[in-house]
């Protein structure tokens, strides 16, 4: 057992230790999920009541919208907005996460396998009570296809409700090894770079090799954090409307 303030170099196998309880509630992934929660929930506040930094930011924030708006309208079918705003949270929040663990000596929660399957897990309960609310009883027609022979129908809806269910686990799965997998990399060019550089000699004249091979993958993190962001909101959407539209 570990202590969480030995190491202080964070780096993205860190959330596989073993800590004492103590030590961790003041542990680097404890102050970053608060510090995150404060800054996702006073962007929101901010961008409510219209305060913006700059035309350009007002820019991207409503190109925000519209492509949640968008993508909300087309995979839910809904002509209602009331949840549009829950689903923007979740994109903003999974996006700023994943892009904040690419600022040196921080933490990407989104690469905590347990944290992505309990907001996963949150949001998938919350979109099958919206279900059930809508269509009661009828809902769980959703586990037995219509037209099914009466033979296999208990064998079906066993495997309809594995593979419902399964989907918590694809989802989180998914995100956690995308923004891991990313890090890791970063994490091993860094530290081979930073020992590359301090070896006399040829080590000090190559070094600028991998540090530009770092530069450019973390401008690819930038994007695959986006793209796994979106991602993650579109297969929720579509998940939302089969339960809104019992598809």
């Amino acid at each position: 057992m570990t202590n969480c303030f030995e190491g202080y170099f964070l780096n993205p196998l860190e959330q596989f230790s073993i800590f004492s309880v103590k030590a961790c509630l003041t542990s680097n992934f404890t102050t970053s999920l608060i510090i995150h929660t404060f800054i996702i929930f006073g962007s929101l506040y901010f961008a409510q009541t219209k305060i913006m930094l700059s035309n350009g930011s007002q820019w991207v924030w409503f190109k925000i919208i519209d492509l949640i708006k968008g993508s909300y309208y087309k995979n839910t079918q809904l002509k209602i907005s009331s949840y549009i705003p829950l689903f923007l949270f979740l994109f903003i929040f999974i996006l700023f996460n994943n892009l904040f663990g690419l600022i040196p000596f921080s933490y990407a929660i989104t690469s905590s396998l347990a944290l992505n399957f309990y907001i996963i897990l949150s949001i998938f309960s919350m979109i099958n009570i919206i279900g059930i609310i809508y269509h009661k009883w009828n809902f769980f027609n959703i586990f037995m296809p219509k037209g099914l022979p009466l033979t296999f129908t208990w064998f079906i809806i066993f495997f309809e409700t594995v593979s419902y269910i399964a989907r918590v686990f694809s989802l989180t799965i998914r995100l956690f090894a995308n923004i891991l997998s990313g890090h890791i990399l970063q994490h091993i060019l860094i530290t081979f770079t930073y020992k590359l550089f301090f070896i006399k000699g040829i080590g000090q004249l190559i070094f600028i090799i991998p540090w530009v091979i770092t530069f450019l993958v973390t401008i690819l993190e930038i994007a695959i954090g986006f793209l796994q962001a979106y991602v993650l909101l579109i297969l929720i959407l579509i998940y939302f409307g089969n339960t809104i539209n019992l598809h």
